[in-house]
């Protein structure tokens, strides 16, 4: 069975991934810029801040350099798995 969820909304299929329950609270500082960009694009896109920070973060996974420095350290099978990441996937 998939983890993928199928809604239906109107005439449209719209697929649904489950929600991660293992959110945790950081405490970062941001400068007024970062923040301000944050909340004006969570009011534009109608989705929360955290939402906004997270899709960010995520996105980091997609810096082909910064996966490769993962992949070529020792022991990096703890690493791998809590980024969802395995030796040999392209990006």
């Amino acid at each position: 069975m998939s983890n993928r969820h199928t809604k239906k909304e109107g005439n449209c299929n719209v697929k649904t991934e489950p929600r991660r329950l293992n959110k945790q609270p950081v405490e970062w500082e941001l400068s007024e810029l970062e923040k301000n960009t944050v909340k004006y694009f969570s009011e534009y896109s109608e989705r929360p801040e955290e939402a906004i920070v997270g899709r960010l973060i995520v996105g980091l996974l997609e810096d082909e350099n910064f996966v490769g420095w993962v992949r070529n350290k020792k022991n990096n099978k703890r690493i791998l798995k809590e980024l969802e990441l395995k030796l040999n996937d392209d990006l």
